[in-house]
């Protein structure tokens, strides 16, 4: 009985003939706030984001007034099937929060059994932070491959060559203490499915730093930065460490753009 209900309810739907109009026509002036912020406009309408043209579904208010019995009916079968999708949606995004938050949990119970303190951690990790920017901003190669992974280091490596080739010279400082840092992610990652102490522990951290730059060519002057003004800069860095290696430490082994976390 159900099915045919259902059979029925879609061919109500389609009887109703009614054409969704496009997002566009709603929301053309978010569209175009939105075409503005990425073409570099100052617009203080910096709220409008593109994911809200998504998903949006009009009537034409023409052709609700000519809507018979029928009709509404698809209506409101439309109407169901979309609350129900949204309901599901929003039943999937906790789901997929909780078990985050689980396996940084996870990670860092585990990590506490090896030793591990927070506060002492982000102490380290601030450390390092100092000690690799004062690495790149030297050209220092050679001691900055000690302090991040082998792929980090081949990056960091092209990023300086190509620095090289338009700065002469970088001034670079970061002004203590920092102003925040903290965990956003933690994970365990095994490489041995035989032997579940081969493990890598990675945590992510947001660090909030001002900072003084400047850069100059080869002739001494300034062609970048002032190193007499602070600026608050935000990084998100990847930590590693793994448990298996003698003498191991905490290495720089990723970068995440803060636009995409």
């Amino acid at each position: 009985m159900s099915l045919k209900r259902l059979q029925l309810a879609r061919t109500l739907y389609r009887s109703s003939q009614i054409q969704p109009e496009s997002s566009s026509n709603l929301f053309g002036s978010c569209r175009s706030y939105s075409n503005a912020l990425s073409n570099g406009s100052d617009c203080s309408f910096r709220s409008f984001h593109p994911n809200l043209l998504k998903g949006n579904d009009g009537f034409s208010l023409a052709s609700v007034k000519n809507l018979t019995l029928r009709s509404t009916m698809g209506v409101e079968f439309s109407n169901f099937m979309n609350d129900r999708r949204m309901s599901t949606a929003a039943t999937q995004r906790p789901s997929t929060q909780v078990r985050g938050v689980l396996k940084n949990a996870y990670a860092i119970a585990k990590l506490r059994k090896t030793g591990y303190s927070k506060k002492q951690f982000y102490r380290e990790a601030v450390s390092l932070y100092k000690e690799i920017n004062t690495l790149i901003a030297n050209g220092d190669k050679k001691s900055l491959r000690k302090a991040v992974t082998e792929k980090m280091f081949s990056t960091l490596k092209n990023e300086i060559k190509q620095r090289e080739t338009t700065w002469s010279q970088v001034y670079w400082e970061m002004v203590e203490p920092v102003v925040m840092v903290r965990t956003l992610r933690a994970r365990m990652i095994g490489v041995d499915r035989k032997d579940l102490n081969k493990v890598f522990y990675q945590l992510t951290l947001e660090i909030l730093a001002k900072q003084k730059f400047e850069a100059y060519d080869s002739k001494g002057s300034v062609v970048a930065g002032d190193k007499d003004k602070e600026v608050l800069v935000r990084d998100i860095w990847v930590f590693e460490k793994s448990t298996f290696h003698p003498g191991a430490h905490w290495r720089l082994c990723g970068r995440i753009s803060p636009k995409a976390s």
